[in-house]
C-alpha cells in the first residue's frame, strides 16, 4: 500500500471514531466533513495523477527499452552481414588461389607431357628419316636400273610405233581413196538417176543432188513395195482405218507439251504396230503426206509448224526411216527444201520445163498443160520451208536431221541457188524458224554466215527484176539489221497444258 492510500485510511478512521462528537456538534461538523471529503477527493485525484504519471513513465521506459533492443538487433544484423560478406570475399580469394595453384599444376603436367611427346616424336621422326634415306637409296638404285630398261623399251616401242603409224597411214589413205571412189560412183549413179534434174539450167549442190536422188530412190522403193497392197481392193477397209486414225492424230496435234507427248505415243503406237514392212511403209507415207498437207495452215499460222515437227522428230527417233520418207516427200512437194532451183534460160529450156523443175504443180485443163499460179506456188514454198526449218531446229540430241543440216541448207542456198523471189522467201522463212537455234548453237560462226548472205545474196536479190522480190529483200535486211535471230520465234516454247481446255472441262 502506498503512502497516499495509508494517509487516506487514517483520515477515514479518525472520522469514524468521532461520530459521537459529530452528532453533538452537528452544525460545526458538517463543514468539516465536506472539507474532509473534498480533501479526500483531492488526494484521490493526486493519487490517480501520480499513478497515471508512473504508468506513463513505465510505458516510456518500456518503449525506450524496445527501441534500444531493436537498434541492438539491427546493428547485430548489419555486423552479421558484414562478417558474412567478409567471409565470402575471403573464401573467394582462397578459392582463386586454389584454382590458380591447380592450373599451374595442370600446366606443369601438360608441359612435361608435351616435352615427353616431343621427345618421342623427334625419336620417331629420326627413325623414319633414316628408314626413308635407306629406302630412297634403294629406290634410286632400282630407278636407275628401271630407267635404263625403260629407255631401251621406249626406243624399241618407238621403232614399232613408227612402223605401225606408217602402216596405219597407208591403210587410212587406201580407205580414203576407196571411200572417195565410192562417193564418186554414188554421185555419178545419183546424177544419172536424176534425169531431168541434171539439166544444165538446174542449180543444186552436188551433195544435195545426191541426197535428193537417194531419198527419192528410197521413197520409190517403198511405193513399189506398197503398190500391190494399194491395188488390192479387198484391203481398202484396212487402209481406210489407218488413214482415218492418222487424220485424227494429225488434226489433234496442238501446241502444248501434254498434247504433243500424247500424239507422239499415239502415232508411234500406230506405226510400230503394223504387221509387216509393207503396212508400216504405207502408214509412214500416209502420216508424212498428211503432215505436209498442213503446210497451208503453217503458211497462215507459222507457229503451227513447231508441234508437228516435234511429233515427227520424236517418232523418227524410234523409226528412223520416217525422217527419210518425210524429207523425200518434202523435196517432191517443194524442191527448194533440197535446196534445188532452176535458171530460166529460154535458149536451153522451155517455159513448161522451167515451171516443172522449180516445182510448180501441173493442172489438167481439158488436156492442155497448165501450171498453178505463182502466188499459190510461193505460198506452198513458205509452208514447206517453215515445216522443214521447224524439223531442223527441234532441240533433241537424237534428232537425225538437226541443226547441222540447217547450217548446210543455208550454205547450199547461198552457194548454189540463184537469188530470186522464191529462194528469198525460202531463206527468210527458214531463218525465222531455225535462225534462233542456229545462233544459239554456232554463235559467231552463224553471224559470219549471215554476213556472207548480206554481202552476196542480198546484192544479187537487189538486181533481180522479178515481181515482189524487193519486198522479200526488205524482210531479209530487216531480219539482219534487227538481229531477229536473237529472238525466240513465237510458238517454239509450248505451254505444258492448254489452260482454256482444262477450264472448260
Amino acid at each position: 500500500m502506498s503512502e497516499a492510500e495509508a494517509s487516506l485510511l487514517r483520515l477515514h478512521t479518525g472520522v469514524g471514531g468521532g461520530s459521537k462528537a459529530h452528532r453533538s456538534h452537528h452544525d460545526g461538523g458538517g463543514d468539516r466533513r465536506r472539507r474532509l471529503l473534498e480533501s479526500e477527493q483531492t488526494r484521490r485525484d493526486k493519487v490517480a495523477d501520480i499513478t497515471a504519471g508512473h504508468k506513463r513513465k513505465q510505458d516510456q521506459a518500456l518503449q525506450t527499452e524496445q527501441s534500444r533492443h531493436q537498434e541492438h538487433q539491427r546493428v547485430g544484423q548489419l555486423r552479421l552481414k558484414e562478417l558474412r560478406a567478409s567471409h565470402a570475399v575471403s573464401a573467394a580469394k582462397h578459392q582463386r588461389q586454389v584454382d590458380r595453384l591447380q592450373q599451374e599444376a595442370l600446366a606443369e603436367g601438360n608441359r612435361q607431357a608435351f616435352e615427353q611427346a616431343a621427345l618421342r616424336t623427334a625419336a620417331e621422326e629420326a627413325r623414319r628419316k633414316e628408314e626413308a634415306r635407306v629406302k630412297a637409296a634403294a629406290d634410286a638404285a632400282a630407278a636407275v636400273a628401271a630407267a635404263a630398261a625403260a629407255e631401251r623399251a621406249r626406243q624399241l616401242a618407238q621403232k614399232h610405233k613408227a612402223v605401225a603409224d606408217v602402216t596405219l597411214q597407208l591403210q587410212q589413205r587406201r580407205q580414203q581413196l576407196d571411200q572417195q571412189q565410192q562417193e564418186v560412183e554414188q554421185r555419178q549413179k545419183a546424177l544419172a538417176a536424176l534425169g531431168p534434174v541434171a539439166h544444165p539450167c538446174v542449180r543444186v549442190s552436188p551433195a544435195g543432188a545426191v541426197e535428193e536422188a537417194q531419198l527419192e530412190a528410197g521413197l520409190k522403193a517403198l511405193e513399189a513395195l506398197i503398190a500391190p497392197m494399194l491395188a488390192d481392193l479387198s484391203l481398202k477397209p484396212q487402209r481406210r482405218v489407218i488413214e482415218k486414225k492418222l487424220t485424227v492424230h494429225v488434226q489433234q496435234i496442238s501446241a502444248t507439251v501434254e498434247q504433243v507427248n500424247k500424239k507422239c505415243g499415239d502415232v508411234y503406237q500406230l506405226l510400230s504396230s503394223q504387221p509387216d514392212a509393207c503396212w508400216q511403209s504405207y502408214a509412214m507415207i500416209t502420216f508424212a503426206t498428211k503432215v505436209i498437207r498442213q503446210s497451208d495452215l503453217i503458211q497462215l499460222n507459222n507457229k503451227a509448224a513447231f508441234p508437228l515437227a516435234t511429233v515427227l522428230v520424236a517418232v523418227s527417233i524410234h523409226i528412223p526411216q520416217l525422217m527419210d520418207v518425210m524429207r523425200a516427200l518434202l523435196h517432191r512437194e517443194c524442191p527448194l527444201t533440197v535446196p534445188r532451183s532452176c535458171v530460166k534460160d529460154l535458149s536451153q529450156i522451155t517455159s513448161n520445163q522451167y515451171h516443172k523443175l522449180i516445182g510448180l504443180q501441173q493442172i489438167d485443163d481439158n488436156g492442155s498443160v497448165q501450171f498453178e499460179l505463182v502466188g499459190a506456188y510461193q505460198q506452198r514454198v513458205e509452208g514447206c520451208v517453215l515445216l522443214y526449218a521447224a524439223i531442223v531446229q527441234v532441240d533433241e540430241a537424237r534428232n537425225t536431221h538437226g541443226l547441222q543440216h540447217g547450217w548446210t541448207y543455208i550454205a547450199r542456198m547461198l552457194n548454189h541457188i540463184p537469188a530470186d523471189c522464191a529462194s528469198g522467201k525460202a531463206l527468210i522463212c527458214f531463218l525465222r524458224v531455225a535462225g534462233y537455234q542456229l545462233y544459239r548453237r554456232y554463235k559467231g560462226q552463224f553471224i559470219k554466215l549471215l554476213q556472207c548472205m548480206h554481202d552476196t545474196f542480198l546484192p544479187d536479190l537487189a538486181r533481180c527484176r522479178e515481181e515482189g522480190v524487193q519486198a522479200v529483200r526488205t524482210l531479209l535486211e530487216h531480219y539482219l539489221s534487227q538481229s531477229q535471230f536473237q529472238i525466240e520465234p513465237e510458238g517454239r516454247k509450248m505451254p505444258d497444258i492448254d489452260m482454256s481446255t482444262h477450264m472448260r472441262s
